[in-house]
């Protein structure tokens, strides 16, 4: 327990933040300028001093051909529409930069700027390949033809489907470049009774917070921050993560606009290095500090009575849970200095609007034993209920993923909710013969637990054995199934140590790219022919739907058992059944003559406009703000008597209010989740007792006296998150810009405060091993650090196969609750859930695990 003694305010001072002299490493975007040259892949590239994207009397720059937009998913989810710019000549892009004409404005981040050393990286996966060795360990592959290949695939279903039934098939995607994905795998399912779609579950425990507590979930409109006076970002390091973002909202309203940032995080983060106040938190811990600064709020006569007796439910009973969370308390359980938690407490009750944004810094700190990851985004939530932050532009709560919209409001594109329309109107092929149970829980304990069946096959492009659970229990699950196909560039550890087959993916430059993202939705097409023997996704599923009718022998053409031609014909298709055409039109006929050019807007209308066309329920509205009652009129939620401009939440009950407390989720747990926001500790708690502020047992845990004494901050967002596409098998990320840039980029590591590296006996570069009561990482490289504070470490996020030694795999779930609308709650009772779970999300507890580290 040496390390309660370290004064952790000192973290502020070791930082740089005190003296606000801390400056930031170059910037991560390049953009554009009248006097700067693109930057050129090519050797013999000729000089094109002056020029961008114009073309010059004699021809394009550097001889090309044609200058096409491009839409980079090398980050695969930061939320950019189209940002390159792709030269091509005789085919081939001959030079790539950032696109002065696109919403980017020319500026690329460092994913971005590695879009022609991805397309061209000489490690992508050129053609369908067979494993040769045993699963488990780096993979051996041979090259077969793509006939080959599907013809393997589609044989192995069709074995499962007569043996077993089509329930023991799962097809899904994480982070897809293209959404065009997304109906792909909802289709293939449909047609052949297959599982629910596997889906990536690192957001669910952010998004399980503010359901209950506000109805939806909203993420703030590029101008909303102008209007804030003060913005939170709670564990959100956008400069990075987001760099467009961060320069065009958050950063410009600090910049331009006046703005006070608060940055709350477990680590010193590049974004926390930019913030007026920065509030360091031990890992897992958020809710302690959100109800600190309700404490401090109520305590100190800063709440808004008259919005909290009109529009919220519960407020007597949160003050009382609220006293006994002071700043001086919290501060002993989470780390965060009391007098930065009052300070910033005090400034955003007093400064109209603000605005929150919750990343997923504390998401993943839940579990079947803990709730501390869901309880982070719900304790936040409540904060803008006593201040009364919501119904004015500039306020309210920003959360970082909002591609669901549990009201089914108009908040999102209809295309975002509604993406496997197409499935919708098609007669299934093969019928399912059992029920699978339920959300991310069900795809869990299927594969983990291989009950009530285990899967026979399993088609993802994701890295899930890397990033869903522990190392030990991934490698048992994935070993289990009969027939594992992965479809992606590059060799991540998925696929080469448990793909049966590998099928080369089509880059964002060689294929139709849809995305109908938050503010905008855009189709850009393929810049150049696909390379080598790779097909984009939608001709994958299409190829092997066919084939697997084949082998059933259902006697069907082509057509009848994948209708569209290609991946435009299936996007254009989704487009026209998604609502966005009716939307458009419905906006002209309220007068909004700026639509006019989207009458009957079809794909073809969206190709036209790369840079996104606007959400029609956006665009043109200056004073559009989220949670009035117009808003959800539009889905008939609100009775015709409420105000238009009232401010209602769409949450459970159908009263309009927020929800202080929940009394279903209690209800509907049997107690299990609390109805109000007590928070709790991580998985692995510190404390024995759970939460000492509750019971007054401040005794560390076993694991704690057990020398378990520094907290892991699971998640770190780095330039290479989201790399799903672009990791080789070791988990390394391909671009050599990222690994030159960053120097935790190429190794395995982890990341420690100078003051633990001494009391260690821990010197910088050393080899090291990190051990959890789960496992250990081996030989891992030491960073001496002063962006992690005291008393924790930053394990490499993206090194899954060996970080994953040290965590637990987790089973907690969300899923659509019975009788209720929408809700994202656990299914607690009922035939395969009667164990009564705690937690949310389905991903591994990365965040808060305890460890040790030492010399290896």
């Amino acid at each position: 327990m040496q390390h309660q003694s370290i004064k952790r305010r000192d973290f502020l001072k070791w930082s740089g933040i005190a003296g606000g002299a801390a400056m930031l490493a170059p910037s991560l975007l390049v953009g554009c300028s009248p006097q700067q040259e693109p930057l050129s892949q090519t050797s013999d590239a000729p000089d094109t001093s002056g020029y961008i994207m114009d073309a010059v009397s004699d021809g394009l720059p550097y001889g090309a051909d044609k200058i096409c937009p491009v839409m980079c998913t090398n980050g695969d989810a930061c939320g950019q529409l189209h940002c390159g710019a792709a030269y091509v000549k005789d085919g081939a892009i001959i030079h790539y930069e950032g696109s002065c004409d696109a919403f980017n404005k020319g500026a690329m981040c460092a994913r971005g700027m590695s879009g022609f050393d991805i397309i061209n990286h000489p490690d992508r996966i050129k053609y369908p390949m067979r494993r040769t060795n045993e699963k488990g360990v780096v993979g051996e592959f041979e090259r077969i033809s793509w006939e080959e290949a599907l013809d393997e695939i589609a044989s192995a279903a069709a074995t499962a489907i007569r043996e077993e039934g089509p329930h023991t098939i799962a097809s899904g995607w994480a982070h897809p470049g293209s959404f065009a994905l997304l109906p792909c795998t909802s289709i293939f399912n449909k047609l052949f009774g297959s599982d629910q779609p596997l889906l990536p579950d690192c957001w669910f425990d952010l998004q399980f917070g503010p359901v209950p507590t506000v109805g939806d979930m909203y993420h703030a409109l590029e101008e909303d921050p102008y209007e804030s006076k003060v913005i939170v970002l709670w564990g959100e390091n956008t400069s990075v993560t987001k760099p467009q973002e961060w320069s065009d909202s958050y950063g410009k309203a600090k910049n331009e606009f006046g703005a006070k940032l608060v940055v709350i995080d477990s680590r010193l983060t590049e974004t926390a290095l930019k913030a007026d106040i920065f509030i360091p938190v031990r890992p897992g811990t958020d809710a302690y500090v959100a109800m600190a600064m309700a404490n401090v709020i109520i305590d100190e006569g800063l709440t808004d009575q008259d919005f909290i007796g009109k529009h919220t439910f519960g407020y007597e009973e949160f003050a009382e849970l609220a006293k006994k969370y002071t700043p001086e308390e919290v501060e002993k359980v989470s780390w965060a200095p009391a007098d930065k938690i009052r300070e910033v407490a005090r400034l955003y009750a007093t400064s109209k609007p603000s605005l929150i944004a919750i990343g997923r810094g504390g998401n993943s700190a839940g579990g079947e034993k803990s709730n501390a990851g869901w309880l982070m985004s719900r304790a936040i939530c409540c904060l803008p209920g006593l201040c009364g932050q919501f119904g004015v532009k500039g306020s309210g709560i920003s959360i970082e993923t909002s591609s669901a919209c549990p009201s089914n409001t108009i908040y999102h594109w209809p295309a975002a909710k509604t993406m496997a329309s197409v499935a919708a109107s098609l007669s299934p092929l093969v019928e399912r013969k059992e029920s699978a149970p339920a959300g991310i829980w069900g795809q869990k304990e299927i594969l983990y637990n291989r009950k009530p069946y285990g899967y026979r096959v399993y088609i993802t492009n994701g890295n899930f054995a890397s990033s869903s659970g522990n190392t030990k229990d991934a490698d048992a699950a994935f070993k289990a199934i009969d027939m594992v196909v992965v479809h992606n560039r590059f060799m991540h550890w998925t696929a080469s140590a448990y793909a049966d087959i590998v099928l080369p993916v089509t880059s964002w430059a060689e294929q139709y790219v849809w995305r109908p993202d938050w503010e905008h939705i855009a189709v850009t097409e393929p810049a150049i022919e696909p390379m080598f023997e790779c097909k984009s996704d939608t001709d994958t599923y299409r190829e092997l739907s066919i084939a697997l009718a084949n082998k059933l022998e259902l006697g069907l053409a082509d057509e009848d058992v994948w209708p569209w031609k290609g991946e435009k014909d299936l996007i254009a298709a989704t487009i026209a059944n998604d609502g966005v055409r009716e939307a458009f039109n419905k906006c002209i006929e309220n007068g909004q003559e700026e639509y006019s050019e989207y009458r009957d807007i079809s794909i073809d209308t969206i190709i036209e406009h790369p840079d996104g066309v606007r959400n029609p329920f956006f665009a043109g509205q200056s004073d559009f703000v989220p949670y009035k009652a117009k808003l959800y009129k539009f889905n008939s939620q609100v009775p015709a008597s409420v105000d238009d401009e009232e401010i209602w939440f769409p949450t459970d009950g159908g009263t309009g209010k927020l929800l202080f407390k929940a009394d279903f989720l209690a209800e509907y747990s049997d107690g299990v989740l609390p109805a109000l926001p007590i928070p709790e500790e991580p998985e692995d708690s510190y404390y024995l007792s759970g939460n000492p502020i509750e019971s007054g047992d401040w005794q560390p845990s076993e694991a704690v006296s057990s020398g378990f004494e520094l907290v892991a901050v699971g998640r770190a967002h780095k330039p290479w998150q989201f790399l799903s596409f672009n990791q080789d098998k070791n988990g390394g990320p391909i671009s050599s810009l990222i690994q030159e840039a960053f120097d935790t980029a190429s190794t395995p590591c982890v990341e420690i405060n100078p003051v633990d590296a001494t009391r260690f006996g821990i010197e910088n570069g050393d080899p090291v091993t990190v051990e959890s009561r789960y496992g250990a990482m081996e030989s891992v490289q030491a960073i001496a650090s002063e962006v992690v504070q005291p008393g924790t470490i930053v394990p490499p996020y993206h090194w899954g196969k060996i970080q994953n030694n040290i965590y637990p795999t987790s089973r907690s779930f969300t899923t659509v609750a019975p009788d209720k609308r929408t809700q994202l709650l656990p299914p607690f009772v009922g035939e395969y859930g009667t164990d009564k779970r705690r937690g949310s999300g389905g991903i591994n507890n990365q965040t808060g695990v305890l460890c040790k580290v030492y010399k290896a």
